[in-house]
C-alpha cells in the first residue's frame, strides 16, 4: 500500500481474519472505505519473502536436478518461469478482469 502513499486504513474500512491460504499468500475479506466504493472485496496477501524463498528452494532443486538429470534442464527453466508468474498479483488481478468481461458476455452468465 506504501507505494501509493496510501495506509491500509485509507482503503479499507474493514479487514477481516483469513479466510484461505496457501503456499505464498493468503486471502482476507475485507470492505473498501467509501472512497473507494465501499464494496466487500477478497484481498490477497502474499507472505513475506514468499518470492525469495521459492527462488532460493528452486535454485536447490535445479542443482540436485543437474546431477540426477542433466536434460531436465529447459524443462526446469520453463516450469520457473511459469511459477515466477505466480508472484505477480497485478497481472493476476488484470487477467481475473477479463475473465469477467468475457464471461459477462456468455449466454449462461447469471445476469
Amino acid at each position: 500500500m506504501d507505494s501509493q502513499g496510501l495506509t491500509i486504513e485509507d482503503v479499507f474500512e474493514s479487514f477481516d481474519d483469513v479466510l484461505g491460504s496457501a503456499s505464498i499468500g493468503q486471502v482476507h475479506k475485507a470492505k473498501l472505505t467509501p472512497e473507494f466504493g465501499g464494496e466487500t472485496v477478497a484481498v490477497k496477501v502474499m507472505h513475506p519473502n514468499a518470492e525469495t524463498r521459492f527462488r532460493n528452494d528452486f535454485k536447490i532443486f535445479r542443482t540436485l536436478c543437474k546431477v540426477a538429470l542433466p536434460g531436465w534442464d529447459p524443462i526446469l527453466r520453463e516450469l520457473e518461469m511459469q511459477m515466477m508468474t505466480e508472484f505477480d498479483y497485478t497481472n493476476e488481478g488484470q487477467n481475473l478482469l477479463q475473465v469477467g468481461k468475457n464471461m459477462a458476455k456468455s449466454p449462461y452468465a447469471n445476469k
